[in-house]
């Protein structure tokens, strides 16, 4: 009996603190570490937030004008690449940067989470509604695989 005690003790010290094992990382949990990530980059204006698009990612940007017509732009991760290189730097003499708020994870399946959430662009108080979805690429790395945001309507 006493063998035991000892085994016991023994297996809890070498216990790694949260449990004898690990969780799985579900596809959300990966979703919310890239998403931290994403905004980290964001917060210190660095230019390699460009990375976690993959070039083949859909850009989608929409916005209602005053007339009610809506206005559409799109273009690849690869043609959006360069312009957040070149913006990083612009941003952070500005002082810009964005907030995000209503942040929500769904699991699309085959590793993809789709990210919506509100996003506010400082100092304009420029505000839109975002939806990413992110995945692992062909190497692992997570990606953002879309980004299509619906800017509100313009005012006369």
């Amino acid at each position: 009996m006493a063998g035991l005690h000892w085994l016991r003790a023994l297996s809890l010290l070498l216990t790694p603190l949260g449990g004898c094992h690990e969780e799985p990382r579900t596809p959300v949990a990966q979703a919310r570490q890239f998403f931290e990530q994403l905004v980290d980059l964001e917060r210190r204006y660095d230019p390699a937030v460009a990375e976690l698009y993959a070039d083949s990612a859909r850009i989608a940007k929409h916005r209602r004008l005053a007339d009610g017509s809506i206005q559409y732009g799109s273009m690849t991760g690869a043609e959006h690449k360069p312009m957040l290189r070149r913006w990083m730097p612009g941003a952070a003499e500005r002082e810009a940067h964005n907030e995000y708020s209503d942040v929500r994870y769904k699991d699309l399946g085959n590793g993809f989470v789709q990210i919506t959430m509100r996003q506010r662009q400082l100092p304009k108080d420029f505000r839109t509604d975002l939806e990413l979805v992110v995945g692992p690429g062909p190497s692992g790395q997570w990606l953002i695989w879309e980004d299509i945001s619906e800017a509100p309507p313009v005012t006369d």
